[in-house]
């Protein structure tokens, strides 16, 4: 990804962005996307795009896409299956190194005109309060819609219930409220952040590195529709009220089938230990005694016996914003 800006591509007064999108089986909405991105009011933008073994016709797409719009490059298959986390990660890894700002895109969403404007507009206000070369990561609320982006709610924060947007380390560890189709970040943050280890996903590690060594801000306001269909690799989730008659069928469904939702809860239990114990890992000496023990212990608790990983979930992956009936499910299930 190291291949200079081709001509046109850029211009003095305007910041480039460098868009990195991972795609496999998308061609039923990655025209569509490509066509939100040419819409931008901010059009000084490159996107970087890696297939993960399409059996669809994406890559073909894509390479017509590419062929019309020199903005727009394919990297050379690798032979590599490498899943979302994955593919994510090379991109981040192997982003050309004139990269000043970069942002994650997922295939099947459309961004609103103004999405890039407005985020850089308030990425470059944070960084001018900050010291230089800090680490700033920005995101954005989403606008819920349905495969055919019929409207289903206006925000994806409040649909989800995605809680308290600044927390300490560690809640921001055990419960991750950065979309990443909505990311801008500095190169500050790339260089903290690369490479993103195995098997965590990229919007959860950016986001932590930037809590642990920088700053993070939200831009209130939705810049994305957020496509909800069969095929998301995790999408949006309901948040419930329990008090809230209308909502008890579907508070039975969250907690059964019981082994079902139990393997569910344990694999997101797993992942938030991956990334405790990659950044501890990573960031260990720099971080505060206190994170560097709470991350340790999360990091540990998918190898302790039955009643001591019950007593651990229960201490450590408490997040206060989630309210008591998401905890009593990972504290039952996880």
């Amino acid at each position: 990804m190291s291949t200079p800006p081709r001509e046109g591509q850029a211009c003095e007064s305007a910041p480039l962005i460098d868009i990195l999108c991972a795609t496999w089986n998308g061609a039923a909405y990655l025209r569509e996307f490509v066509e939100s991105l040419q819409r931008q009011t901010h059009p000084h933008w490159r996107l970087w795009v890696r297939d993960d073994g399409s059996t669809d016709g994406t890559v073909a797409l894509l390479e017509a896409l590419a062929a019309a719009d020199p903005r727009i490059t394919l990297l050379p298959p690798d032979g590599q299956r490498l899943g979302a986390a994955g593919s994510f990660a090379r991109l981040w890894e192997r982003a050309a190194p004139d990269a000043t700002y970069l942002a994650f895109a997922d295939q099947d969403d459309v961004w609103l005109p103004h999405k890039l404007a407005r985020s850089l507009a308030r990425l470059r206000e944070e960084e001018a309060r900050c010291a230089g070369n800090t680490p700033v990561l920005l995101h954005t609320d989403l606008a819920v819609v349905d495969e055919a982006l019929r409207p289903v709610a206006p925000s994806f924060r409040a649909y989800a219930g995605l809680g308290a947007l600044e927390a300490p380390l560690a809640e921001r560890v055990a419960h991750n409220v950065v979309t990443g189709c909505t990311v801008l970040a500095n190169a500050a943050l790339r260089m903290r952040s690369v490479p993103i280890p195995p098997d965590i996903m990229h919007d959860a590690w950016v986001a932590c590195v930037a809590v642990a060594g920088g700053r993070t801000v939200h831009l209130d306001e939705a810049t994305v529709a957020y496509r909800q269909h069969g095929a998301n690799t995790i999408g949006a989730r309901r948040n419930l009220r329990p008090w809230w008659p209308a909502q008890w069928p579907a508070l039975w469904r969250a907690f059964f089938p019981w082994r079902t939702r139990q393997a569910l809860v344990r694999r997101e239990v797993a992942a938030v230990a991956r990334l405790a114990a990659g950044l501890v890992e990573r960031l260990g000496p720099a971080l505060p005694e206190r994170d560097r023990r709470r991350l340790q212990a999360m990091a540990a608790i998918p190898t302790l016996a039955f009643l001591p990983r019950k007593v651990a979930v229960w201490h450590q992956l408490r997040v206060p914003s989630r309210g008591w009936l998401h905890h009593l499910g990972l504290v039952l299930r996880g």
